[in-house]
Order: structure tokens, then C-alpha cells, then sequence
């Protein structure tokens, strides 16, 4: 219904005034981020103050609908048709009062939004409402109590999609295949989905309260403390290939993307690239590439075609990035060795540093050899120095 001023006011329970609050919540834009209407439901058995309740609450909230019931059975017959978001009843009805009505809409819905809003208060009433789980429980008393009851009725249906749309993101992060965790400053987990545990043979209880160190070598942690940390707490994200531990002992392979969070600690999210396949048809030096326990990587001209896991681990970084890039973006040292092996036709050993995706380096011991000089195809060999 659309707004007018002035607009009847209750005072309590069959009371009028007219007149324009001296003090007001303003106007509420819509409740909520799911871009959906929000539904007031408003049930008195007078109609007059539930239209003028009504009116009030849509005053305030531009975007809002609100509906009215003059009973108990009316009310029970909307929820039933209809979405709604919270129910503003009156106490003293005849045939259901507003207590008996709160058990149908609890039967329904645990969660709905509830606030008593009645003329008839009492120390024993607000004990009774308490106990029987409404929402709030509000006397009627006039302009001040009905911009009360407006910034009430806003603060639990924000509250209740609040609390809905992190429900919703838990189960798509519980259900996620990538395995995701949160750690707090001290790289303790606070958080973690099962998928982020049973990559590394773990529940996810064994893991809360561990530091991240427990799940990476000895080498990594090296990298991460010296390299990694330092260019997360400056940008504020790293993405990257790195080695993980199993609780077997075992090792494997993982892209790993790490964001900094607002309120302290940060996000990590992780894949794991053990039975990855680049292409579905692989050719004869990429059959060989895969079988490399070292790290490997196919180059054809300055293009990046192939790489192993190993590889991807060791450079630190993420399959996607590398075959986009060229192999001057690696950096000169090996752009050198490549271009030896090819003027020379020989194999060609340095060590070299690499540049990884976050832009942190990494030395590794480099052997290039020639797979087919007529596509100025090489493999690369890595390993740590």
C-alpha cells in the first residue's frame, strides 16, 4: 500500500492516534541480499490496528509487503500459501491467542522471526513468550513503540537471511571437491570442509587447532616462511603449485590459492593435481614428460606446452598460468639454456632462477635437452639446487 502522511497510529490495543513520530528509524531500504521481497505478516483481530500496524511497517520499509490477518486460522492459512519473513501478532485474540498461534507458526517453521506485539503486557505474559521462544516481545504504546517495532522486525529478518545465506555457503563449501580451509594469524586451522582433510588422509577433527606445517615438508616450510608469507601479507593472495604431506607420510602434488581476510587470518583452497591429465591425447614426448619423477616441462619454440606435476610444485606454479606464458617469463637463466641446446643440438645443465606465479623466485638445477629439432622442441628437467 503506498505511504501517507499522516498515517493512524495505535496506541494500544483498540486506541488511535493520529499524528507524524517526532522520532523515526528512517527509511529502510530492503532486508537482505537474495534480492527478494521481503513479507511482513501482521495479525490482529482488530483490523484497524492491523492496518494501521500494517501501514506503519511499509511506510518504513519501501521495499517491504506486508500482509494482514484478523485471526490465528487466517494467519496459519498465509504462512502455509506464502513465504514470509517475520510475523508480527497481537497477545489477546479470541479462539487462538498470540502464544497459541506462535506454537502453529514454530510447528512450521523453528526458525521464523515471532514478536509478540500486545497491548495487554505483563511481567507474566513476557515470562510466558519468552519461554514459548518468540523472536521479541513488544508492548504497543504508541509511535515511539511502533519505531521500535519497525527496527526489530528489520534486525531479525536481516538476521535470519544473515544467518540462511551462511548456511547455504557452508553446504556448497562442505560440498565442494577442492578441499578448503581457514587458519587464523597464528596458521592454526580454525575451519576446514572434509574434502581439504581427505586430501591428506585425515579427519577434520585430527587437523582444527593444527598449524598448517603439519601438513607440508620440511622444504616447503622453508619456502612458504622465506618467500610465500611475505608476498601474502603484501598482496594480500598467492596462487601456486606446492608439494603436500599425507598422514602416511606419503607426498602428492596440489594447487593451492591463498586470500588474506578481513578480519585476520586467511583462506587457503586446494586441488589435487596427482591424477591430472593435461590432454586427452598425448604424444610420445609428453608420455615420457608425465613419466619423470623430477620436474618436466615441454617447451616448442618460446611456447610452454606441456609440464608435470612435479614441475608445477617446484616453480610454484599453477598449470593454467604456466601454459600461458612464455619461457622468457621464467626468467633469462633458463631462456639461455634453452637457446644453447638448440644453437649447440646438445643437452645444456645450469642452475637458473625461476620466477613463480606470485612473483617470488626459485632456484632449481636445470638440464634441457632436444626432443625435435624441426619444432624447436625441448624438454626441461628440474630439481632443486
Amino acid at each position: 500500500m503506498p505511504a501517507q502522511d499522516p498515517v493512524p497510529q495505535p496506541s494500544g490495543d483498540g486506541d488511535l492516534v493520529s499524528g507524524r513520530a517526532e522520532t523515526s528509524v528512517g527509511t529502510l531500504g530492503p532486508v537482505g541480499d537474495d534480492g527478494r521481497t521481503p513479507t511482513i505478516l501482521v495479525v490482529d483481530d482488530q483490523p484497524e490496528m492491523a492496518e494501521a500496524t500494517a501501514a506503519y511497517l511499509e511506510r518504513e520499509y519501501e521495499d517491504a509487503e506486508v500482509v494482514t490477518a484478523t485471526s490465528g486460522d487466517e494467519g496459519r492459512t498465509i504462512i502455509d500459501d506464502r513465504e514470509i519473513d517475520c510475523v508480527v501478532s497481537d497477545y489477546d485474540m479470541p479462539g487462538m491467542d498470540g502464544l497459541a498461534f506462535l506454537s502453529v507458526v514454530r510447528e512450521r517453521d523453528a526458525g521464523l522471526p515471532f514478536v509478540l506485539f500486545t497491548g495487554k503486557g505483563s511481567e507474566e505474559i513476557a515470562s510466558e513468550a519468552i519461554s514459548a521462544g518468540v523472536s521479541d516481545y513488544l508492548q504497543k504504546g504508541g509511535i515511539d513503540q511502533l519505531a521500535l517495532l519497525a527496527n526489530r522486525v528489520k534486525n531479525l529478518i536481516d538476521k535470519r537471511r544473515a544467518e540462511e545465506a551462511l548456511r547455504l555457503r557452508v553446504q556448497a563449501i562442505e560440498a565442494a571437491r577442492e578441499g578448503i580451509a581457514i587458519l587464523d594469524d597464528e596458521g592454526r586451522y580454525v575451519y576446514m570442509n572434509e574434502a581439504y582433510a581427505a586430501m591428506h588422509g585425515y579427519e577434520v577433527a585430527e587437523l582444527l587447532g593444527e598449524t598448517w606445517e603439519v601438513l607440508s615438508t620440511d622444504e616447503e616450510v622453508a619456502v612458504f616462511s622465506e618467500e610465500i608469507m611475505p608476498e601474502l601479507s603484501s598482496v594480500g593472495t598467492w596462487r601456486g603449485s606446492v608439494t603436500g604431506v599425507r598422514s602416511d607420510g606419503s607426498r602428492f602434488p596440489k594447487d593451492l590459492s591463498m586470500a588474506h581476510m578481513d578480519g585476520g587470518g586467511h583462506v587457503c583452497v586446494i586441488s589435487d593435481m596427482t591424477d591430472y591429465v593435461a590432454v586427452s591425447e598425448e604424444t610420445v614426448a609428453e608420455r615420457v614428460l608425465h613419466a619423470h619423477e623430477t620436474g618436466a616441462m615441454l617447451v616448442e619454440g618460446e611456447s610452454i606446452v606441456g609440464a608435470n606435476n612435479e614441475f608445477l610444485t617446484l616453480v610454484r606454479h599453477s598449470r593454467d598460468t604456466l601454459l600461458a606464458l612464455t619461457v622468457p617469463a621464467l626468467g633469462a637463466g633458463l631462456t639461455r639454456l634453452v637457446e644453447r641446446t638448440r644453437e649447440t643440438g646438445r643437452t645444456q645443465e645450469g642452475t637458473v632462477t625461476l620466477s613463480a606465479e606470485s612473483g617470488t623466485t626459485t632456484t632449481v638445477r636445470c638440464r634441457v635437452a632436444v626432443v625435435d629439432p624441426q619444432r624447436e622442441s625441448v624438454a626441461v628437467l628440474a630439481w632443486r639446487a
